[in-house]
């Protein structure tokens, strides 16, 4: 994929919303991918004695909690992806490009 380069890109208010959310999605995304194997971990531990905590290890779903895992960055690339081809939609010109270039994976700072 050939990225080209947008000189002087202004974004509409509706763009700079939707690239805030997009933003947020990531962030949200990655926090959960990192807690939901630390709340597994702490509620194995939680236990106050051996048994309980052998108990509790026994019983954990660690696949179930690996497709959880893997789901959250799946939901939010199903989310980034209909906010851009909703931006593909409603713009025109460079704004056009830009968005049509997040489809196509260009990265733009």
């Amino acid at each position: 994929m050939i990225c080209k380069k947008i000189d002087n890109l202004t974004l509409s208010a509706n763009s700079q919303k939707n690239l805030k959310e997009i933003k947020r999605t990531l962030d949200a995304s990655h926090q959960l991918e990192k807690f939901l194997p630390i709340a597994t971990i702490a509620l194995i531990f939680s236990s106050s004695t051996a048994a309980g905590k052998a108990l509790t290890l026994t019983q954990t779903d660690f696949i179930g909690l690996t497709k959880a895992i893997k789901s959250v960055n799946s939901m939010a690339k199903r989310k980034i992806n209909y906010i851009v081809n909703e931006q593909i939609i409603k713009s025109s010109g460079q704004e056009y490009l830009f968005w049509k270039g997040l489809k196509n994976g260009c990265d733009f700072k």
